[in-house]
C-alpha cells in the first residue's frame, strides 16, 4: 500500500469519471482515479475535450 496523498479521488472510470479526471488534471491537481479496467472508458482511443465526442473543444 501506498503512502501517497492526492488532491481528488475519482471512484468509477466510466465516462464521468473519465471526464472529472480530465478536468482534475488540467487543474494540475494529483489525480487518483479508481474503477474496474476492464468496463472502462480508458480504452477509447480518443479523448479530446468532452468524453464521446470527438474534437469539441472548451468554447474556443
Amino acid at each position: 500500500m501506498s503512502d501517497a496523498i492526492y488532491d481528488v479521488v475519482i471512484i468509477g472510470a466510466g465516462p464521468a469519471g473519465i471526464q472529472a479526471a480530465i478536468h482534475a488534471t488540467r487543474k494540475k491537481t494529483d489525480v487518483l482515479l479508481l474503477g474496474r479496467i476492464e468496463n472502462s472508458a480508458i480504452y477509447w482511443a480518443h479523448v479530446e475535450n468532452y468524453a464521446c465526442i470527438s474534437g469539441v473543444t472548451n468554447g474556443k
